[in-house]
Formats: structure tokens, sequence, C-alpha cells
């Protein structure tokens, strides 16, 4: 990152995602993203720092601006993960957003901060209604109808959380996804067991998809996460087998496509240009 003008410092803010297995940082300047990081999350105990140089080296957006020479930035934070969340209250100058602080409509208890966060801004920016699907730790899909208001959705395991299953309960190398798609008959145990995987939830992801289109045949599909890209590859290329030729012929575009596979989108910094709107939606009714 280029160094910032000095006149401008002033309107830096960071922001910080709590995910279950990393930690997601931003730095804004005013209402223009600057940078992000993603970090693994910190295991075990650790003390509360009480020296600005001891909060910096937790956190690459904050090491950022103290080589621009600005300190304490302000912090807003999205977490559903408690014990981090603990922490990083102690951050003097941190703001944490909450589910009653995002204007989502139809929303329950028990509905991650996070999820509803990602479906909003979703809205915002691409127009309701909408489906957003966060390839993360979980696999999750939210939706809202034309009106913003939550519809529902669905949780499942993530991709790296399905691989390591079969690690952990089976003796079944440990492997991780490649860029390259899988075989889908594949000819050794490996490829085998990212064909069951990848395959499965494109499919199932998929169908998800085409029922939400059903009914809401204008909506954008918006990916995000840290898996999105091979989602997206997954679905780009997804074929359905489960028309019969008159069917397929009435639900096909020209060129062969699924009707919603033009209505994808992928956005990776959804969850910051979300934290982004509301709090410009707080600082304005202050």
């Amino acid at each position: 990152m280029s160094r910032l003008n000095p006149e401008g410092l002033e309107e830096c803010w960071c922001a910080l995602v709590v995910g279950n297995t990393r930690l997601h940082w931003a730095m804004f300047l005013g209402a223009n993203l600057q940078a992000t990081w993603d970090v693994a999350a910190a295991q075990g105990s650790q003390g509360v720092p009480q020296e600005w140089s001891a909060w910096r080296d937790l956190s690459p957006a904050f090491q950022c601006l103290s080589e621009q020479h600005l300190q304490w930035p302000p912090l807003w934070m999205l977490s559903m993960v408690p014990s981090q969340t603990q922490f990083w209250l102690n951050y003097p100058h941190v703001k944490r957003l909450q589910l009653a602080d995002i204007p989502l409509e139809g929303t329950y208890t028990s509905l991650g901060c996070d999820r509803a966060l990602a479906l909003w801004a979703a809205g915002e920016r691409y127009g309701w209604p909408t489906l957003v699907i966060d390839g993360g730790t979980a696999l999750t899909l939210t939706g809202a109808n034309s009106h913003g208001r939550l519809v529902g959705g669905a949780i499942l395991p993530g991709i790296a959380l399905q691989l390591r299953s079969l690690t952990e309960a089976t003796p079944l190398p440990a492997i991780m996804p490649s860029e390259q798609v899988p075989p889908r008959w594949a000819h050794n145990t490996v490829d085998a067991i990212l064909s069951g995987v990848l395959y499965t939830i494109w499919a199932g992801l998929a169908d998800f998809i085409q029922s939400w289109s059903r009914d809401y045949t204008t909506s954008n599909i918006v990916l995000t996460g840290g898996d999105h890209q091979r989602i997206y590859q997954g679905l780009r290329a997804f074929r359905s087998r489960a028309y019969s030729s008159m069917e397929r012929a009435a639900a096909m575009i020209e060129n062969g496509k699924e009707p919603w596979q033009d209505r994808l989108v992928c956005d990776e910094t959804l969850l910051f240009q979300g934290l982004q709107r509301l709090r410009v939606k707080q600082l304005e009714s202050q």
C-alpha cells in the first residue's frame, strides 16, 4: 500500500471480522477500502495488551497504520466467537456490531450476525431479492425477499471441514483442494475424496439455487468467503440432469447455461462493505 496523504490519516479506521478459524482485517480511509488481511486466530490464553506497541503486533492493519505514524485507530468489529470477542473488546477504541444493529427484517435470535450482515450488504449492493452463499469453515446459504426480509437459509460443513472429517475419522490421507477440478470418476484416492466432496457440494448448492430461483427469478446469487472462487468454479460448470428434454429446452438459455448462472456474483469483501455501510448509518444517527 502506498503512503497515505497525512491530511487523510484522521479518516482511517480498521475493521475486524472474527471467523471460526481466522481473523479478517481491513483498513479503510473514510468509505474507501484500502487493504485486507487474513490471519490465523490466536490460540490459548493471552494477556490483554496495555501499550499500543503490543496491540500493533496483533494486527496487520494496525501495523500498516503504525508505519503511517498513526496510533489507536477506531476499530469496528463483528464477531460470533466468544473468546475472541471478549479479548478484542479490551481494545480502547472498539465498536462491536451485533445482530440488533443490522437493519434486516425477519431475523431470529440465534441467527449469526455475520450471515445477517452479509445478506443485508448483498441486498444493498446488488438489489433485493438476494441469496448469499458464504464458503467459510461453515458453508451457509441465506436468502431475503424483495422487501429485504429474511426468508431463511441452511448451514453445512465447509469444504475444508468435510475433507478434514474424513482424515479424523478414517485412515484416509489428509488433503486440501487444489485449483484444479478433480475428475468426477477418479483413479486415485486423493482425487476420489476431492470428487466426492466437491461435486456433492456443487450439486447440493445448485439444487438450493434452483429452488430459490423458482420463487425469486431475478435474484442475484452472491458468493463470498474463503472458498467462494472454488464454489463459483463448480457452479459455473454445473449442468442439471433433473430436466426432461422439454423442460431443459424451456429452462436453458441459448448458450446452454442454467438460467441462474449469469446471476452469480463474487464479492470477497462483502462483510467489510457491510461494516462500512453500518458504520456510516451509526455515525449519521449520532
